[in-house]
């Protein structure tokens, strides 16, 4: 039962029961003396685990690990803003992204699962 909400370079996940945020994400990276804006957040589950990914103004998908608060991976997917993020209903690592440079691209995304809950990786394909 948790939503996530973004704002600024701030990702909150709440819970909905309470309407606490329970785990924030923030983002330090700078590009061109500016933080990112995340517009957009989307869900998928991978092997049990949830995965969040955002797209933000500067056409960065950041894939975050919402257990951990922390970014697992960036995808330099656009050169302009993205304002949309979508998983596939049946393939929850294919995800769909569509910027303001008037392209929808397919990122296939290969999670791999290390020895401990902090050795994630995640690898872009598109």
């Amino acid at each position: 039962n948790l939503c996530a909400t973004c704002g600024s370079n701030i990702i909150n996940i709440i819970d909905v029961n309470t309407g606490k945020i329970i785990k924030r994400y923030n983002d330090e990276t700078v590009i061109n003396r500016k933080k990112d804006t995340f517009l957009r957040v989307e869900w998928t589950h991978v092997d049990g685990t949830s995965v969040l990914v955002s797209g933000g103004f500067h056409g960065k998908v950041k894939i975050i690990l919402p257990k951990f608060s922390m970014c697992l991976s960036t995808i330099d997917a656009h050169m302009t803003p993205i304002y949309c993020l979508k998983f596939h209903h049946k393939y929850p690592n294919i995800l769909l992204t569509g910027s303001n440079d008037h392209k929808i691209k397919i990122w296939q995304l290969t999670f791999k699962e290390g020895e401990t809950d902090l050795d994630w990786e995640c690898a872009s394909k598109y």
